[in-house]
């Protein structure tokens, strides 16, 4: 499996949601993905979220909660998006190089394993006197 990385590309500011009853005022802010991540990735990014800056990735958008304020959203909770999404990267591109090793230490295995078959035949085949 080839993992393709994932990237904050921009703030949907058109689309940025406020969060009722919050003080002080919050906002959900969806940043735009370079492409929609797999279940497992999306799982890994919202899995380190903290607590109070709920988080969901809906096809290639993430969204954020963050503080009612454009410099916020711009620069800290931009920053901690990006931070989440390298996270959810690297947890992914390695679990990917170690199921291509696997992959390739059983494909090793096989062709070990028929080799030996194919000696074992050819001895088989031997004169016996």
């Amino acid at each position: 499996m080839t993992f393709r990385e994932i990237a904050v590309l921009s703030v949907d500011t058109q689309n940025i949601e406020q969060v009722p009853g919050t003080r002080p005022k919050a906002v959900l802010v969806p940043y735009t993905l370079s492409e929609a991540p797999t279940d497992e990735w999306i799982r890994i990014f919202v899995a380190r979220v903290d607590p109070w800056s709920a988080a969901e990735v809906v096809r290639d958008r993430a969204y954020y909660r963050c503080l009612q304020n454009k410099t916020a959203i711009m620069g800290v909770c931009r920053k901690r998006v990006e931070q989440l999404v390298k996270g959810a990267n690297k947890y992914c591109r390695e679990r990917a190089a170690r199921e291509e090793q696997e992959s390739e230490k059983e494909r090793d295995e096989e062709r070990q394993s028929e080799r030996e078959r194919e000696e074992f035949e050819r001895w088989k085949r031997e004169s016996w006197d």
